[in-house]
């Protein structure tokens, strides 16, 4: 009995353990590539008959293929020993200026004034609890990343070279993907701590700042969340111009080529950004919970109130969460509409003569290479006016993007006229300058969206604030409800923009779908990546993806599970919030009652023992 007592204890322990949940996602990992590798290699044994059937369609596709590809080789003999185009090198120009401007801007915030001590002593514990979590989180997060980078070059090694890419070998093909999966994985680790590192250092200058005056507190704190911006666009752009270069040593392919072999830069963002963005998910919420719970509603004190045990772990829990992983999720996002944009022009490229596709190849890089400059410029000439009674600073803040806006709207029309003009389609530019500027339509209309719905001086907040007066269960009925409408308004503006975008990109070229397609590549980001899936899975089969039939019933099926995966993932993230939180809420009741003299300032609450507890719990439920 004493044994199974034992051995009940030790596998309670383990489960709880940070080795254990490692343990189950690569686990996961394996049994995905499994599938994978079997799947890519046909699955089960066919019937005699099913073969036979099965080859003569693959015979006559191939010959199909080869035909069109023979046709399309006489028209355009394709130039895969051909110099990138210059434009490639004035973009990773204006990138190396972007981070150098980004550079600057931290160099001017630091350069502010830190105030007194009481601040400084703040600022340092904030600065040591984000330093430590990260560091951790990092580590655990390359242990992973190192078993998906094995098991994607193994998974590429097996598999054939694809049809639109016959010269690769399997080895060459798997190190490209291997490579740039490494790159965006390092890249948007970087993107992410870098941010905090500043991000830690500049919230107690802002506060500095906002004790002298509007103005200034205004402009450190917008250089200040600029600088993550402007190093993130530069960052994934160096990056892409990088592996162009390198992966044209490994594998002589065409210009449009290119961007297939590096879907792994991507992929490799989006696996740091999952698990940065989670982490630093749990440990915000769980602390702010942690806080709240105890200090507000049973302590009776104010919200960030020093004598709170769980305040620091709070504010170490915002630069976390929302400054290193928001920096590396909006890496992600950069690094996946760029790739997705670049694949559907490459795609869209070949309708065209060879001396015009490179222009649809590499706009997606000029066009964040123009973002960088227009934004350079809106941030300098943002300033809030002399007299800061009455001022809104939302306002000062949408002035300088009005600013960007305006400029981005010209600089489109000018990229669209010298990137994408041909001379068989002498007006596509203009559709797809009409695009991009539905596109910046599109953007704009979701600021003033969200700030109806958050702002106090619009309804919906103030519907909440009189709904607190009757109580919670009221008050969060009109929280929920306020939510839920405010779908509606962001939900119709996509399907308007999608649809506008796709059907001018569709007159662009008269009537391809392709060009609808990159139509809503330059307007939006929001679809470039799904259908950018769908095209290179078409093109590494050598077959076009027709129509998706839900009828079916495995695609029906999938469309559920799909659908499930997202409220099942949503259900686990709560799940380890709501247990983090209650390891927060107990060591800080249990610091009330041990410390009486928290209350009163004559006894100081114990914040690293609180940071401690949510860093362990974030991490060890990140993994779980």
């Amino acid at each position: 009995t004493d044994v199974f007592k034992t051995a009940d204890m030790w596998y309670r322990s383990f489960r709880n353990s940070t080795i254990y949940g490692q343990l189950r996602i690569i686990a996961a990992v394996c049994f995905g590539f499994i599938v994978l590798f079997f799947l890519l290699g046909g699955g089960g044994s066919p019937s005699p008959a099913s073969h036979i059937t099965h080859r003569v369609e693959e015979d006559r596709a191939s010959e199909g293929l080869m035909e069109a590809t023979e046709i399309l080789q006489s028209r355009n003999p394709p130039t895969v020993t051909a110099p990138l185009p210059s434009m490639l090198y004035v973009v990773a120009l204006v990138a190396v200026g972007g981070l150098a401007f980004a550079s600057w801007l931290a160099a001017w915030v630091l350069g502010k004034d830190e105030g007194d001590e009481k601040m400084r002593q703040v600022s340092d514990a904030i600065r040591e609890g984000a330093a430590g979590f990260l560091s951790t989180q990092y580590a655990s997060i390359f242990k992973l990343a190192v078993v998906v980078l094995v098991g994607i070059f193994l998974m590429y090694l097996v598999r054939e070279p694809p049809k639109n890419l016959p010269q690769v070998a399997s080895w060459r093909l798997a190190f490209c993907v291997a490579v740039s999966f490494a790159t965006g994985c390092i890249l948007s680790g970087i993107a992410g701590y870098v941010g905090m590192w500043v991000a830690v250092r500049s919230n107690v200058r802002v506060a500095s700042a906002a004790c002298r005056s509007f103005q200034e507190a205004i402009a450190v704190g917008l250089r200040a969340g600029a600088f993550s911006g402007v190093l993130v666009v530069s960052m994934v752009l160096l990056g892409i111009i990088a592996l162009l270069f390198g992966v044209r040593l490994v594998v002589p392919a065409a210009l449009h080529q290119l961007p297939f072999l590096l879907v792994g830069y991507g992929f490799g963002a989006s696996f740091v950004a999952l698990f940065a963005q989670l982490g630093g998910g749990i440990y915000t919420k769980a602390a702010d919970v942690g806080a709240d719970m105890v200090g507000k509603v049973e302590a009776d004190i104010p919200e960030d109130d020093p004598r709170n045990p769980a305040v620091i772990a709070d504010l170490v829990g915002d630069n976390v969460g929302d400054c290193a992983g928001r920096g590396a999720d909006l890496f992600e996002s950069i690094a996946g509409e760029i790739l997705a944009a670049m694949i559907l022009g490459g795609s869209l490229s070949q309708q065209l003569p060879a001396d015009a596709r490179s222009g649809y190849v590499l706009f997606p890089l000029a066009i964040h290479a123009m973002d960088l400059i227009v934004s350079g410029i809106g941030i300098m000439m943002t300033e809030a006016p002399k007299s800061s009674k009455g001022i809104d600073p939302m306002e000062v803040l949408k002035s300088g993007y009005k600013v960007s806006v305006g400029l981005a709207g010209v600089g489109i029309v000018v990229l669209c006229r010298l990137l994408l003009y041909t001379e068989e389609h002498p007006k596509a530019w203009m559709h797809f300058s009409v695009c991009g500027l539905v596109g910046l339509g599109t953007a704009f209309l979701f600021i003033l969206v969200t700030q109806y719905y958050t702002d106090f001086n619009f309804p919906p907040v103030r519907q909440i604030a009189q709904a607190s007066l009757t109580g919670h269960g009221t008050n969060v009925i009109a929280g929920m409800s306020v939510g839920m409408r405010a779908t509606a308004a962001p939900a119709g503006i996509i399907c308007v923009a999608l649809l506008c975008s796709y059907k001018t990109g569709m007159a662009a070229l008269d009537g391809s779908p392709s060009a609808g397609l990159f139509g809503t590549a330059v307007a939006t980001s929001v679809l470039p990546p799904v259908l950018a899936f769908l095209d290179e899975v078409s093109e590494l089969a050598g077959e076009r993806v027709g129509a998706v039939d839900i009828s079916v019933p495995e695609v029906f099926l999938g469309g559920i599970a799909g659908a499930t995966l997202v409220f099942y993932f949503s259900g686990q993230c709560m799940t380890a919030v709501g247990s983090a939180a209650q390891e927060v809420v107990n060591n800080v009741r249990s610091q009330f009652r041990e410390r009486p003299g928290i209350m009163d300032g004559s006894q100081k609450p114990d914040y690293a023992s609180c940071v401690s507890i949510v860093t362990r719990a974030a991490l060890r439920e990140m993994v779980a």
